[in-house]
């Protein structure tokens, strides 16, 4: 009887701590799935903010990266005394040229160039 009584005690703990084992176990697969479901919309988040930075900064980056191209060209035909300003892909020139010939290749550089929706030229020969 001591024997018997002994065994169901001891079944008795090994049920219990089984129980005890499967309720720890879904705890953990509780919070692993809470840690997942916040990692993931972190990672949404960070894409979306990284999105739109890329969006609003797009613009800029392309608007300078025009602006250097053209002054790179005018340079290389040593078309000086200007000023390149561009904006939403929209490119003015301002300044003073030694000739009508400078003032057409700054425009035409400027045409020429990636990304430029319209040109304004409002470059001044100089007189001597």
């Amino acid at each position: 009887m001591k024997c018997l009584l002994t065994a169901l005690m001891t079944v008795l703990v090994l049920v219990m701590c089984g129980c005890n084992s499967q309720n720890t176990n879904e705890a953990a697969n509780n919070a692993s799935r809470k840690v997942s479901d916040a990692a993931n919309t972190v990672v949404n988040k960070t894409r979306e903010v990284a999105q739109n930075v890329n969006n609003s900064a797009g613009p800029t980056i392309n608007d300078a990266a025009i602006t250097t191209k053209i002054k790179t060209k005018l340079l290389a035909d040593s078309i000086t005394g200007t000023t390149v300003d561009t904006t939403n892909g929209v490119v003015t020139l301002t300044g003073s040229v030694a000739s009508e010939e400078q003032k057409t290749k700054a425009e035409k550089h400027a045409q020429e160039t990636e990304g430029v929706k319209s040109v304004k030229n409002e470059l001044v020969i100089k007189t001597q």
